[in-house]
C-alpha cells in the first residue's frame, strides 16, 4: 500500500472499526447487566412478596406447613421459565415445595443431591446470606441466575431457603438481537466510513499528487506546468506557493541559464584558449579553442580528455598549498608561445574548487619582439660601421700629418660613408613613413607598361657597365591602380637588385602581362639565384641573402622591405620564385583595371 491515500483510508477504518468495538461492547455489557439485574430484582421481589404476605412462612418449622406453602407458591405468577425451591431448614436440607414442570421430581428430595442446585450458594444462604450468581450450560449454552433467599424467624434464624434458577435466555435472545443490530449498523458504519475517508483522502491527496506530477515534468525541464488550486485551506495555500515557487523557479533558471549562455559565448567565442581543471586535475570545462590548442575533438566528453597539470602547462601548481593556486607562466606547445593566466575558484562550499586557466597566444608578440630586437641590432650594426669608419678617418687626419693625395683619399671614404648613413636613415624613414602611415594613398590607374620602360631606360647606363642587357616584353594597355612615384621606385629597385646581384654579361628580363583579373611586372635575371630558406626572409628588413657582397655594392639591406611595405600599401603584392641555383624572378601582382578606373 504505496499511497498515502490507502494508508489514510486504513487508519480512518481501523479508527472507526475501534470505536465501535469499544462502544459496542460497552453498550452490550451495560444492557446485559441492567437487564439481568432487572430480572433478577424482578424475581427477588416476587420472592419477598411471597414471604412477606404468606403466613405458612412465619412459623417456626415450614415443615410443618408444607401443603399452605407449596399452595402459596403456586398461586404465585412467576415465570414458566424459573424454577423456585423451598428448602427445609440446615437440621434437614430438603426440597419441601417447588415450581417447575415436574413437582413430583424435586419436592423431598435432598437439596445437596440435585444437579441444578448449586452447593456452595446454598450453603451461603444457610449462612444468612443473600446471593445471586450467574452459570451457563456449557453444552445448551443457556444462562442462569441462581439466586438465594434465606427464610428468617423473629430471631433472624435461618429457618429455610428460598432458591430461584432464573432463566435468562429471553436476555441472551434480546443481546443477540442487539448484537446482530450493532453488527449490521457498524458495517454500514464502517462501509461509509471507507467511502467518506477515500473521498476525504482523494481531497488531500489528489493536490499532492498533481504537485508529484507537476514536480516531475519540471525536473524533466517543463516549466509551464501549474498546480490547479480547488480551495482556499492548506491544501490550497499549499497548491498557490507551489505555483508561486514555480514561476520564481522559471524565473531564476531563465535567468541562469541566459547568464550561462553569456558566458558559453564569451568562453566560446574568446580568442584564447579557456581549461577548468578541478582539485583532482580532472577537465571540467574547456572551451573551443582550448580544444583546438591541445587537439581534443569537439565532440569528446570532458571525461573522456586525457590532460593533465603537466601537460596543461601548470605544473607549478599545487592544491596543497594555496599560494600556487595563482600567477602566470610561459607555456610551449606546437612552436606557439603562449602566456597561461591562472587563478583558483571555489565551490558551493567556498573552498577551492580548482583553477581556470587562461591560454594567450603569444607567438606573434614573441615574433615582433624578436624582430624588433634584431631590428635595432641591425640598425645598430649597419650604422656602427659608416661611423666607425668615419671616426678613424677624421681622426688620423687631426692627429697626424698627411699629403693632400692620403687626406683627398681618405675624405673620399668619409663622404662615402656619409652618403651610406644616409641611405640608411633615408630607407628607415621611409619604412617609418609606411608603418604609421595616417591616411589611404591616392591611387590613379597608371600604365605598368610605360612605368616598366621607364625604369628600364634609368637603369641601362647601370647595366652597361656590367656589360648586361635587359630585355623587354609587354602585353599592350595593361593599368593598374596605384601610386606612379611608389609603383616606379619598386621596379626600379627590383632592376638595379637584377643589376647587382647578377655576374658581368648577365641577362635581365622586364615584363607584363595579365590573366584578365590581375595585372603582373615580372623582373626575372640569370644570376645565381635565392634559396629556398632565404626567400622566407628575403623580404624582412636588414635581411641580406650575401651580407659581404651586399655592403660591398652599398645595400643598406632595406629595399626589399620597403617594396614589399610599398606593394601592399597599394593593395598589391609581391612575391619571388627562385630554384636556388639559376636567377631569380621577382613578380608584383595588382588588380586589373581600364585606364578610366574601372576594374
Amino acid at each position: 500500500m504505496r499511497s498515502i491515500k490507502w494508508r489514510f483510508v486504513l487508519i480512518y477504518f481501523l479508527l472507526v472499526l475501534a470505536v465501535l468495538l469499544i462502544v459496542s461492547t460497552s453498550i452490550i455489557g451495560r444492557l446485559d447487566s441492567t437487564l439481568t439485574n432487572d430480572r433478577i430484582m424482578s424475581v427477588k421481589n416476587q420472592i419477598n412478596s411471597l414471604l412477606s404476605s404468606s403466613s405458612y412462612f412465619s412459623g417456626e418449622l415450614l415443615d410443618e406447613n408444607i401443603r399452605g406453602i407449596k399452595a402459596s407458591l403456586n398461586e404465585r405468577r412467576f415465570s414458566d421459565t424459573d424454577d423456585i425451591f423451598v428448602l427445609s431448614s440446615e437440621d434437614f436440607e430438603t426440597i419441601i415445595a417447588s415450581k417447575t414442570d415436574d413437582l413430583s421430581t424435586y419436592d423431598g428430595q435432598y437439596a445437596y443431591n440435585i444437579e441444578e442446585l448449586n452447593v456452595a450458594l446454598i450453603k451461603e444462604g444457610y449462612a444468612g446470606i443473600e446471593k445471586r450468581i450467574i452459570l451457563e450450560n456449557y453444552e445448551t449454552g443457556i444462562r442462569s441466575a441462581h439466586l438465594v433467599v434465606p427464610i428468617t424467624g423473629v430471631d433472624n434464624k435461618v429457618k429455610g431457603l428460598c432458591y430461584a434458577i432464573i432463566n435468562l435466555d429471553v436476555i441472551t435472545k434480546t443481546l443477540q438481537s442487539a448484537k446482530r443490530i450493532i453488527f449490521d449498523s457498524g458495517l454500514i458504519a464502517l462501509l461509509i466510513t471507507i467511502i467518506l475517508s477515500y473521498f476525504i483522502a482523494s481531497g488531500i491527496t489528489g493536490p499532492i499528487r498533481q504537485v508529484t506530477d507537476v514536480s516531475k515534468k519540471m525536473s524533466e525541464g517543463d516549466f509551464n506546468q501549474r498546480v490547479e488550486v480547488k480551495s482556499n485551506d492548506e491544501i490550497g495555500q499549499l497548491s498557490s506557493m507551489f505555483n508561486q515557487m514555480a514561476v520564481e523557479l522559471k524565473n531564476n533558471i531563465q535567468r541562469t541559464e541566459l547568464e550561462r549562455a553569456k558566458l558559453n559565448t564569451i568562453f566560446n567565442q574568446m580568442i584564447e584558449g579557456v581549461v577548468a581543471v578541478d582539485k583532482f586535475g580532472k577537465i571540467i570545462h574547456i572551451n573551443e579553442k582550448g580544444r583546438n590548442l591541445f587537439g581534443v575533438k569537439e565532440d569528446m566528453p570532458l571525461s573522456d580528455i586525457e590532460l593533465n597539470l603537466k601537460t596543461l602547462g601548470l605544473s607549478s601548481v599545487n592544491f596543497q598549498n594555496p599560494f600556487t593556486l595563482a600567477g602566470e607562466a610561459d607555456f610551449v606547445l606546437n612552436d606557439k608561445n603562449y602566456r597561461i593566466l591562472y587563478a583558483p575558484f571555489e565551490d558551493k562550499d567556498l573552498n577551492v574548487g580548482g583553477v581556470i586557466a587562461v591560454y594567450q597566444d603569444m607567438t606573434k608578440e614573441r615574433k615582433l619582439e624578436d624582430m624588433r630586437r634584431e631590428f635595432v641590432a641591425n640598425v645598430s650594426h649597419e650604422l656602427k660601421t659608416p661611423i666607425t669608419s668615419i671616426k678613424s678617418y677624421a681622426e688620423t687626419l687631426m692627429k697626424y700629418p698627411v699629403d693632400d693625395e692620403t687626406a683627398k683619399s681618405f675624405l673620399t671614404v668619409i663622404d662615402n660613408e656619409s652618403d651610406r648613413m644616409a641611405h640608411i636613415v633615408r630607407d628607415l624613414l621611409i619604412l617609418t613613413t609606411l608603418d604609421y602611415k595616417t591616411e589611404e594613398k591616392k591611387l590613379s590607374p597608371v600604365s605598368i607598361n610605360e612605368l616598366s620602360h621607364s625604369a628600364v631606360e634609368r637603369m641601362k647606363l647601370m647595366a652597361k657597365e656590367k656589360n648586361m642587357s635587359i630585355y623587354e616584353h609587354y602585353e599592350d594597355s595593361l593599368s593598374v591602380l596605384a601610386d606612379e612615384e611608389d609603383l616606379l621606385q619598386v621596379i626600379i629597385n627590383l632592376i638595379s637588385n637584377a643589376v647587382k646581384y647578377t655576374p658581368d654579361g648577365g641577362v635581365i628580363n622586364v615584363s607584363t602581362s595579365t590573366d584578365g583579373i590581375n595585372n603582373y611586372v615580372s623582373v626575372s635575371d640569370n644570376g645565381v639565384g635565392i634559396k629556398p630558406e632565404d626567400q622566407k626572409r628575403i623580404f624582412d628588413r636588414f635581411y641580406r641573402v650575401e651580407k659581404s657582397r651586399s655592403r660591398a655594392l652599398g645595400g643598406t639591406g632595406l629595399g626589399l622591405a620597403i617594396a614589399k611595405e610599398m606593394v601592399n600599401s597599394m593593395n598589391g603584392d609581391i612575391r619571388v620564385e627562385s630554384d636556388g641555383r639559376n636567377g631569380s624572378t621577382f613578380t608584383l601582382k595588382f588588380k586589373a583595371v581600364k585606364d578610366n578606373g574601372e576594374a
